[in-house]
């Protein structure tokens, strides 16, 4: 049974690495070699990026042909908006109800809805901005 096993790894890999069926005549001179079954250590085939792309290029044909791009935009969208704490049922807080006090805007004119991560990932873009602006000006 390990011997099969061991078998159709092998052709896979031959496969993956040289792109053709192992013929059953053809037998590898490493047969003496160590198979261990830890993690590969060595760069395959399966973890190069065109492979990675090309697999999730696939996986979007497959989806768009079943109609599903919109809801992965949809939710794509929500997660990021999430977030960045703009949806508030997304980040599990609860709107308050009508008789409930809101929360004043923050020193920054912040509303309910904004959290703290938005504003200081826009004070960091405003930084970066004026460092850039500086060097210029110096070089």
């Amino acid at each position: 049974m390990l011997e099969y096993a061991l078998k159709q790894e092998r052709a896979k890999y031959h496969k993956l690495k040289f792109g053709t069926d192992l013929n059953q005549g053809e037998k590898k001179a490493d047969v003496s070699e160590q198979v261990s079954n830890g993690p590969v250590e060595s760069v395959t085939l399966e973890n190069s990026p065109l492979v990675w792309k090309e697999g999730r290029q696939l996986l979007r044909q497959y989806l768009e042909e079943v109609g599903y791009t919109d809801t992965i935009l949809d939710m794509r969208s929500k997660r990021v908006r999430s977030l960045l704490g703009r949806s508030l049922e997304l980040n599990g807080a609860v709107e308050p109800s009508e008789g409930a006090p809101r929360a004043p805007p923050g020193p920054a004119g912040l509303s309910g809805g904004e959290s703290l991560l938005v504003k200081q990932i826009e004070e960091q873009i405003k930084r970066n901005a004026a460092g850039k602006d500086g060097k210029e000006r110096l070089g």
